[in-house]
């Protein structure tokens, strides 16, 4: 696997380049991440996630990489399209994670303007199954339990949950955590 300084030297799942901001953290304001079309699993249990939990992380999905047929950063959602689809490989049956994208309740930082810092732009998520109990019975795409962050031109697809939404649960609390979250343009 590379190190993520270029598309020759990209990680080979989103889940590397996820640690590799978490490691970096402190190092840098924002981490970017592109990542190129394809499809991406979380991990390999019912309880993988995505885990967004560092402050201005920014993923933006929707490049063509070095499979597009074109530069590397040419990027279109529509025609390169990233899945995160959170079905667990080598399992039969299929096994779905509870949330396919976490978004962390320390992830809080906002611009001048009251707008969530912390992006996850153009990607389908799809697939979550939230068939769990407690927190795992809500947010199938997406859970969020106070954290902050942008939403946008993501779609949402096939996510189901036993007791509160099946695409998205956002959850924000009387003291204005996760008052931040939003969703734009999906």
């Amino acid at each position: 696997s590379g190190n993520g300084s270029s598309w020759t030297t990209a990680w080979k799942t989103l889940g590397e380049a996820l640690t590799a901001a978490r490691a970096d953290e402190e190092a840098a304001a924002t981490w970017t991440i592109r990542v190129a079309q394809g499809s991406y699993c979380p991990g390999t249990t019912q309880e993988a996630t995505f885990l967004i939990d560092v402050d201005s992380l920014q993923i933006y999905g929707g490049y063509a990489g070095l499979q597009g047929g074109s530069t590397p950063d040419s990027r279109n959602i529509g025609t390169f399209e990233t899945i995160l689809p959170d079905l667990v490989p080598f399992t039969a049956p299929p096994v779905h994670v509870y949330h396919v994208v976490t978004i962390d309740d320390d992830i809080d930082d906002v611009d001048a303007n009251g707008i969530p810092t912390t992006i996850l732009d153009g990607v389908t998520i799809k697939l979550g199954r939230a068939n769990g109990s407690g927190l795992n019975a809500g947010g199938g795409g997406i859970f969020s339990n106070e954290g902050e962050a942008l939403i946008r031109n993501c779609t949402l697809e096939n996510n189901t949950a036993t007791s509160y939404g099946g695409g998205a649960y956002l959850l924000g609390s009387a003291a204005g955590d996760g008052d931040g979250m939003r969703l734009e343009a999906c």
